[in-house]
């Protein structure tokens, strides 16, 4: 409760975070499954920072997710550091010296990737670590099969700091996902915690039109607030966001094929609100914490429901109302019920 206060001003713990680093604490390992906005950061940063020294490993898939949780640490006065591919090896060295020497820093954040590297393992290996996070552990299952293996071989650290507690956490994953998750991480008869996904301020809404662009201007129209559309192709991104800036909404887009410059250009100005709307494909937004994202709108129907929990999810994080609303083509919709 001293360091919720001191670092973060909470006057107490949401459910079930307390049993969660009452768990950690006592050297179990966790899955916590907790909806989008229900604090799951809280859930390994206040039990790593409950040990004198020593220093907590996250894995984290997304440079822009590692940098997002470093500057809100570092705003608290907690040192943190992202290792990303961007760190060149003199500056790996010195993070690493700066670790075990001064032990100040208490975050070590990094992909899967870069945990793979033997020199990197062996710095960690010299490390006093106290909790091990894997953040958004579902991508074990949904991307450790397919395009990114590494994060198959996340266990590593299980050889490397055989001792200490790991907790993986999650906002969607069905039971088999979780299940990829024990067995890729080597967890050891973990303590699972899984809340239901409701969230009552978010109202859902579908939207069934022959107008799609005119609908998405008239429900972003009325909003002074943070507004995400998912466009499902790079191309519907382009469009969209020339549609709402030539209709006097202000807006930037997010893809894949954008350069990492380009891509923090654009989420910089969403972010600081310079502009109304960030239209992306789903290659945005996981992890992002900008609490008052008043509304989500799908210009398509999501890839699957995990897909689609995890992206409406990052509206009203504030707890304040918030809207998620998927816009479908009538003619589109009209066809699949004819099939």
């Amino acid at each position: 409760m001293d360091i919720l206060r001191k670092y973060w001003g909470y006057p107490s713990f949401r459910k079930p975070q307390k049993a969660i680093i009452d768990t950690l604490v006592q050297g179990e390992d966790v899955v916590a499954v907790l909806p989008t906005g229900s604090g799951k950061s809280l859930c390994y940063q206040v039990p790593a920072l409950m040990h004198e020294t020593g220093v907590c490993l996250v894995i984290s898939p997304l440079i822009a997710l590692m940098e997002d949780q470093v500057a809100h640490l570092e705003k608290n006065g907690i040192q943190a550091v992202a290792l990303t591919g961007y760190t060149s090896e003199n500056t790996l060295v010195r993070v690493f010296d700066n670790i075990k020497y001064s032990r100040k820093i208490r975050f070590l954040y990094l992909s899967p990737e870069r945990l793979q590297n033997p020199f990197i393992q062996e710095k960690i290996k010299e490390l006093q670590v106290s909790l091990i996070a894997v953040d958004e552990a579902h991508c074990i299952s949904e991307w450790g099969h397919d395009f990114r293996p590494a994060y198959l071989q996340i266990a590593i650290l299980r050889e490397l700091h055989p001792h200490v507690p790991v907790i993986a956490v999650t906002a969607t994953a069905t039971q088999a996902v979780i299940e990829d998750i024990q067995a890729y991480l080597q967890l050891r008869e973990p303590k699972r915690f899984i809340q239901a996904l409701n969230r009552p301020n978010i109202h859902l809404g579908v939207a069934i039109t022959q107008h799609k662009r005119d609908r998405i201007i008239d429900l972003i129209e009325p909003l002074n607030e943070p507004v995400i559309v998912y466009a499902g192709t790079r191309k519907n991104c382009v469009r969209i966001s020339d549609l709402l800036n030539s209709n006097g909404i202000s807006s930037v887009y997010y893809h894949a094929g954008l350069s990492y410059d380009e891509r923090e250009r654009a989420f910089e100005r969403w972010y600081r609100e310079k502009v109304r709307v960030m239209v992306a494909t789903n290659a945005f937004g996981m992890g992002i914490d900008k609490a008052n994202v008043r509304m989500i709108i799908h210009s398509h129907l999501p890839y699957t429901l995990e897909n689609y929990v995890q992206e409406y999810g990052r509206a009203g994080r504030d707890g304040k109302p918030a809207s998620a609303f998927i816009i479908e083509d009538k003619i589109q919709v009209e066809k699949a019920l004819e099939f």
